[in-house]
């Protein structure tokens, strides 16, 4: 996956990278392959692993009454 990030500051390319490889190896955190930048456009870039999206109607969720009002409180 390729992150086409909007003309920025160099120190806050930095700082995302930075971040992303102080989290490497926790929980739901991708990997960072490379960072790039377009010659021509100089626009950066961040490649990342690929990861297969799944839609969220497709994960099927089946809420008990008991869930329903645990996530109620939680919100509130």
């Amino acid at each position: 996956m390729i992150k086409i990030l909007k003309p920025v500051r160099t120190e806050k390319i930095y700082r995302e990278t930075k971040i992303l490889q102080t989290l490497f190896g926790g929980p739901n955190i991708v990997k960072l392959y490379d960072v790039l930048r377009d010659q021509a456009t100089k626009t950066p870039c961040l490649v990342f692993e690929y990861i297969p999206n799944i839609e969220t109607k497709q994960l099927n969720y089946q809420f008990t009454d008991m869930d329903i009002r645990l996530y109620t409180f939680k919100i509130l």
